[in-house]
């Protein structure tokens, strides 16, 4: 009977134990998958970190690349309006240059006949101080008037000058009447407020006033002469409207357009008046004029529309 006790309980115990050994090594198979299970979140979590983070440096990228881009297009922009000046600026020197051409074509006196009638001059000052102490003052304004023919004559090149004399100039001949551009000045009319233009802003609205002073030589000259100025913006285009007073003047063998004209009847010198509204915007940039006597050349000037 204690034997078969005995056996019984070493069964139990041996089951137990048995028991006992399978829970443990359970438990440390499940803490082990725990375990792994915990260390894939965790390296999990660290990638989602990572690619969170890429993700900024992704988007910090992209913002750079659109400032970048952004930078790029003003800097293309910026040269984008130099080269528009750069081409207006070329467009205005062909001009000048053109004009310049065309009128040393059509020259009318040389190297030689300049001497000349500076001679021719000279004798005529000598001869007008000569005369009675009652014209003294005439014979001045005379030797003045002469002196800013030459001036003129030298800066607006021949195609604009009058000859004084030729080669059968009789020393009793009376001087050939003179008329030139003595100044032009250029005013804009602001909110009814007349200012210098030389550098200014222009809105459709504003007008510009155009005013011109006339010498005559002799200052007793009395005549009929035909005024007309043509405004050039930058690029080379004329500002005319044919119902605003802009039309066509015939220069030699080509007809170019003009901004306004009018007749006038002077005695001695002359200050004229024009008034001028475009109307519609003014492009930036330096703007020419350019002042026509009976269809010549007779004086420039230009003014800055910033």
């Amino acid at each position: 009977m204690k034997k078969l006790i005995f056996i019984a309980f070493l069964s139990i115990s041996i089951a137990l134990a048995y028991f006992i050994y399978s829970g443990v090594e359970k438990n440390s198979i499940i803490m082990s998958q725990r375990n792994r299970i915990l260390q894939d979140s965790l390296l999990i979590v660290k990638k989602s970190s990572e690619i969170e983070k890429l993700k900024a440096d992704l988007l910090a990228l992209q913002l750079e690349n659109e400032v970048m881009k952004d930078s790029v297009k003003q800097e293309s922009n910026k040269f984008a309006l130099v080269l528009g000046e750069l081409r207006s600026k070329e467009t205005e020197l062909e001009y000048i240059f053109e004009e310049i051409q065309k009128q040393k074509a059509t020259r009318k006196l040389k190297d030689k006949e300049y001497a000349r009638n500076e001679a021719n001059v000279k004798y005529l000052i000598k001869e007008l101080v000569k005369f009675e102490d009652s014209i003294s003052k005439k014979a001045e304004e005379a030797e003045g008037g002469v002196e800013f023919e030459a001036n003129a004559a030298g800066g607006f090149d021949s195609d604009n000058s009058d000859e004084v004399s030729d080669a059968s100039y009789s020393r009793t001949a009376p001087a050939k009447t003179t008329l030139k551009v003595r100044e032009i000045n250029i005013v804009a009319i602001v909110n009814g407020k007349e200012i210098k233009a030389d550098a200014i802003s222009l809105q459709p609205k504003d007008k510009l006033k155009f005013r011109i002073a006339l010498a005559a030589f002799p200052e007793s000259s009395r005549g009929h002469v035909e005024v007309t100025v043509r405004l050039v913006e930058p690029g080379g285009k004329t500002l005319y409207n044919p119902f605003e007073g802009g039309g066509m003047l015939k220069v030699g063998e080509k007809e170019i357009p003009y901004t306004v004209n009018k007749d006038f009847e002077y005695s001695g010198s002359k200050n004229i008046n024009f008034v001028f509204e475009k109307g519609s915007e003014y492009k930036p940039g330096k703007h020419f004029m350019q002042v026509y006597l009976d269809g010549k050349l007779s004086g420039a000037t230009s003014f800055q529309v910033i």
